[in-house]
């Protein structure tokens, strides 16, 4: 007979609804099909979770909320839910609220970070340097309380108020791992009445191989911190003694920082350029490691921001350095104006070659034409389709944009920053406009003589030149710089000045001919029945390359015809008339496996030879 009593209801883990016939409810909706013994063990265990929740939380213990909440006002919010819920709050205060936050390791946020990882050195991607991160997290500093407390979202405050918005994060961050480190268990002020332990901090520091500007970071943080609790009356009202310690406290963090500074190495004074070779060497220097950021960005690899930035530098200073184009041409480069470009073929010595010209206008003025070289214009789309939309935070027409989204302001610096950032020679548009006067152009015959020097002038009035030797004249410019090396026997040393004459030191082939070659396959993708790119596609991305990149991909495609036969009768050894067979079903009519092959390699990949063996 059916009791009169009220079914407990339970909780269904699939559609989380409450239901007071949950067998029923499984069979007919979430879990049609199952066995009985599979839904009376689902029942099973929603029984025993419901009793694990009368257990737990009919009465909870008011510490284990408190150690579970950033704020005073969060703690009193989740009270009043679980009181209205039925639960029984033990040993509940009357009305005390404390100013202390338990700890809590915080998800790390990338973006407080990215200041701390620098780039000493240039590195690779197959082996970055170990960042900032990875060393304080080795060495235990890197643990920090949560962000959220009372007294970091009151610092976040006063920083927001007193300083311009940059940083904020990044050094509540470092004040939460400094408090960590001064009690890993409470936020408090009352660390700042040790201060042997903060010295410790710093010595700690000390023995790490971290970057001086990153110590002087934590010391900056950390002083801002102080002076921030100085302002509060409320902190100082409840501690007298606090402002002592301030004092203390500030006056010994000072005489750390001049310590650092005296001890740390002095910065070496910039070298300036003074030959075409030292004007391309942070491009010659950065090349190799470039060329590796561009393939792994077309690879579909997600790409750190510090690399996302040195492509957008390198960029920056091939169109200066190398092509010697004016800072304002990257300045009012447009998105349209880079889709609107026009593709021309010019005389290569007994050959011809393809090359995108990107007519760039400053306000009403004639527009000053950008010249790319194939591989040149495969690294701007790469830039543009893989990088760029990265930085974008909204909507911008410009082509370069820096990395908060906005127009690049100042190109000079960005290129005196990256030569600084591998400790190369620094040179200028200007410093390398007159080098190139210098050196260059004497050594060039009087004909290709004066091609340069209109090409020089053409950015200042385009009808001193037309538009064919311009665009000759552009292609000279850019391979004379990057194979210009100081004479050492005769001061009279003719470089050469034909293109097909030219031999690219700066870009290794292998590197450009693989580029090409994974440019080709990202627009024209390997599948069993593609139709794959024709060889005047090939030699339009790369003249040089067309045919390997013709060749390659339908070898890779008649191999994945091969293994996808081979598939087909991997259970038993096929004949001839039936690899035909299927293959012609498959329908198709070119780049075809031979059959003889097949046979031989599905000998080397058969499983029941090897299951013989």
């Amino acid at each position: 007979m059916p009791s009169d009593a009220k079914r407990i209801q339970l909780a269904c883990k699939y559609c989380f609804k409450m239901t007071e016939r949950l067998s029923g409810h499984l069979r007919s909706s979430c879990k049609k099909g199952a066995d009985n013994g599979e839904i009376l063990l689902l029942v099973q265990e929603a029984k025993a979770n419901m009793r694990s929740l009368v257990s737990n939380l009919a009465v909870v213990q008011y510490q284990q909320l408190k150690a579970a909440v950033d704020s005073d006002n969060a703690l009193n919010s989740f009270v009043e839910f679980l009181e209205s819920k039925g639960c029984l709050i033990s040993d509940k205060p009357s009305g005390t609220h404390s100013t202390l936050v338990p700890a809590e390791e915080e998800q790390e946020n990338p973006k407080e970070e990215e200041e701390e990882t620098e780039i000493e050195t240039l590195p690779s991607t197959s082996n970055v340097t170990t960042s900032v991160k990875k060393i304080m997290k080795a060495a235990g500093l890197y643990k920090k309380h949560s962000v959220k407390s009372t007294l970091l979202l009151g610092f976040k405050k006063y920083l927001r108020a007193s300083f311009s918005k940059s940083h904020i994060n990044y050094n509540v961050a470092i004040v939460s791992r400094y408090l960590h480190y001064m009690n890993p268990h409470v936020v408090s002020v009352s660390c700042l009445h040790n201060i042997e332990r903060t010295m410790q901090f710093f010595n700690e520091f000390g023995t790490l191989t971290i970057a001086r500007k990153t110590v002087l970071n934590y010391i900056r943080a950390i002083k801002t911190f102080v002076r921030y609790i100085n302002s509060e009356d409320k902190f100082l009202e409840k501690d007298p003694s606090l402002r002592r310690s301030i004092e203390t406290f500030l006056k010994r963090m000072n005489e750390a920082l001049v310590d650092i500074t005296k001890t740390a190495t002095k910065k070496p004074p910039e070298r300036k350029a003074s030959t075409p070779e030292e004007c391309q060497e942070v491009l010659n220097k950065t090349h190799p490691y470039f060329m590796e950021v561009i393939d792994q960005a077309n690879s579909g690899h997600e790409l750190e921001e510090r690399d996302r930035i040195f492509v957008l530098h390198y960029l920056e200073s091939l169109l200066v350095l190398q092509k010697l184009h004016r800072g304002f041409v990257m300045q009012n480069m447009t998105v349209d104006q880079w889709l609107e470009r026009s593709h021309l073929e010019i005389q290569d010595g007994t050959k011809r070659m393809r090359v995108a010209v990107i007519k760039v206008k400053k306000n009403s003025d004639e527009p000053h034409n950008v010249v790319l070289q194939r591989v040149e214009e495969i690294w701007f789309d790469t830039f543009f389709t893989k990088i760029r939309p990265t930085f974008l935070k909204g909507e911008s027409s410009y082509f370069f944009i820096s990395s908060n989204g906005e127009k690049i302001i100042n190109p000079t610096t960005d290129i005196r920053s990256f030569q600084n950032k591998f400790k190369v020679h620094v040179a200028s548009w200007q410093d390398t406009r007159s080098i190139f006067e210098k050196f260059i152009i004497p050594s060039c015959d009087v004909k290709n003589q004066e091609l340069l020097r209109k090409y020089l002038k053409s950015d200042l009035k385009i009808k001193n030149i037309n538009i064919s030797e311009f665009l000759q004249a552009a292609v000279m410019v850019s391979n004379l710089q990057k194979t210009w090396v100081q004479p050492s026997t005769s001061r009279d040393r003719q470089l050469p000045t034909t293109m097909d004459t030219v031999k690219d030191e700066t870009f290794p082939r292998p590197d450009e001919k693989m580029m090409c070659y994974k440019y080709i396959e990202n627009n024209f993708p390997v599948g069993l029945d593609r139709v794959g790119p024709t060889l005047k596609e090939c030699k339009n991305v790369t003249d040089m390359h067309g045919h390997y990149c013709y060749d390659r991909w339908r070898r890779k495609q008649v191999k994945l015809r091969m293994d996808d036969v081979i598939g087909h009768f991997r259970h038993t050894k096929p004949n001839v008339y039936q690899i035909k067979r299927h293959i012609k079903s498959r329908g198709w009519t070119n780049r075809i496996p031979m059959a003889k092959e097949v046979l031989e390699n599905w000998e080397a990949k058969s499983p029941l030879k090897k299951a013989g063996q």
